[in-house]
């Protein structure tokens, strides 16, 4: 699923992953969208398109103005984040294979290759 507006987005993001979109989770995915020499957005380019980079970044901006302060969304005991179903992640769901496919432009990602 590819969500094209930015309430389907954030349903996608915060509803169905539970991903808590904090200021420095959109901070950091803003300045990695924004890094083209990146592996991981050159992929995501290359598989969704420059149009889908730019509505992510414009998406992060719009929940980052809106974003509660982390300590409103996760408890200090990262035990009591598990019961509750909050996890805390580095990339977008269903990107984690995108970080790690091959690709000509982003080099192996074959540990063996040398």
């Amino acid at each position: 699923m590819v969500p094209v507006s930015y309430d389907a987005w954030r349903h996608y993001m915060t509803l169905v992953h539970r991903i808590p979109l904090t200021s420095a989770y959109c901070d950091e995915r803003i300045a990695t969208l924004q890094d083209l020499d990146d592996c991981g957005t050159r992929v995501l380019v290359a598989v969704y398109g420059e149009t889908h980079r730019q509505r992510l970044l414009s998406w992060f901006s719009m929940a980052r103005r809106t974003s509660p302060a982390p300590e409103s969304i996760l408890r200090s005991n990262p035990e009591d984040n598990a019961s509750s179903g909050l996890r805390t992640v580095t990339t977008l769901p269903g990107t984690a294979d995108l970080d790690t496919a091959p690709n000509p432009d982003c080099g192996s990602t074959d540990a063996n290759d040398g």
